[in-house]
């Protein structure tokens, strides 16, 4: 706030309740006067600085004495500015200032450059939060189009949820089929936190409430932490998922089943498995084996690096809630 220009300016008496309402609608100080127009004639107190102290700042003692009954009103702090025909000063400074203006524009640079602090960081973390609900919302939503889309990879899809094949070829798919439901319902369920908690990121960035913002902090804690432990486990069991995949690869082939190894070759360009002798077979094409992996190990990459992200937006969000929540309250003084 380097200039008075763009700060309200009342002129003559206002009700405390409105001069509360007005700050809380377009910021956190203004200025007004005792009487209708600044009488520099007299030596007296031409004007009224006031402040508004968000209640998260000020001390229990003063929260009764003001007799606050929402946590999102502030505190109203003010400031009487005298002056006489030549200068302004606030009682308790050193300084004079030409003109009210020039006085405002010094105290705010030096006494209240928190504020606008603040406000940007009220900003950011509401945006955070917003980003946070609607990744979470796309996400769920992907993951249900992908789910219940039959015409999405429609072969493979068809090959895998058939149960008649004869074992182990029916074995492998149904390790497959298991380890799909639970990465659909771990994706499900991690996306439907993000959305809730992102919600409650939003409506306690925007009422700045402490006591909304401690369990949002805590649960947002216990996520990340969960999204770090299912990253973990993803990499331990990569090794799994691979010879998993080209078991059945592997089986299909061995076993001559005709509609997964048509969907193999159609989808990914390969031939043959590995391990496996295949005349028909050209020069450089690559097996069906290496060919599947390499897409699903891909995919999992690709998504990997997007969780990774949003893990890192996460635990940025959570850093800067932790001021807010962890701030003792105290009074601001001059």
């Amino acid at each position: 706030m380097s200039s008075l220009l763009i700060l309200p300016y009342f002129h003559g008496t206002i009700d405390i309740r409105e001069c509360r309402e007005a700050l809380t609608s377009i910021g956190d100080f203004l200025v007004r006067n005792h009487t209708k127009t600044v009488d520099t004639k007299f030596d007296e107190c031409p004007a009224i600085l006031t402040i508004a102290i968000p209640v998260d700042q000020s001390s229990e003692k003063e929260v009764k004495d003001c007799s606050l009954k929402m946590d999102t009103l502030p505190r109203l702090k003010s400031y009487p500015i005298q002056g006489d025909a030549i200068s302004f000063t606030i009682p308790g400074t050193n300084e004079n200032f030409a003109t009210i203006q020039t006085l405002c524009d010094s105290f705010m640079a030096s006494k209240k450059t928190h504020v606008i602090v603040h406000i940007h960081r009220k900003s950011f973390h509401l945006f955070l939060n917003l980003a946070q609900v609607l990744v979470g919302l796309t996400v769920i939503a992907l993951t249900l189009w992908i789910r219940f889309d039959k015409s999405f990879e429609s072969e493979i899809r068809e090959n895998i949820l058939r149960d008649t094949d004869p074992e182990p070829l029916a074995g492998v798919k149904a390790d497959i089929r298991t380890g799909i439901l639970v990465a659909f319902w771990i994706i499900i369920g991690f996306s439907i936190a993000n959305v809730i908690i992102g919600f409650v990121g939003v409506v306690g960035a925007f009422i700045r409430s402490r006591y909304l913002l401690a369990p949002y902090l805590l649960s947002m804690i216990i996520l990340f932490l969960l999204e770090i432990a299912v990253g973990i486990t993803a990499l331990v069991k990569r090794k799994s998922i691979r010879r998993t995949v080209k078991e059945y690869v592997f089986d299909s082939f061995n076993m001559n089943s005709q509609p997964d190894i048509s969907a193999f070759s159609f989808r990914y360009n390969c031939c043959g498995a590995d391990n496996l002798t295949n005349l028909n077979c050209f020069a450089g094409q690559p097996t069906c084996s290496s060919a599947v992996w390499d897409r699903l190990d891909f995919t999992m990459m690709i998504f990997g690096i997007c969780m990774l992200v949003i893990v890192v937006l996460q635990a940025f969000t959570a850093l800067i809630t932790v001021p807010v929540v962890i701030e003792r309250k105290r009074e601001v003084s001059y």
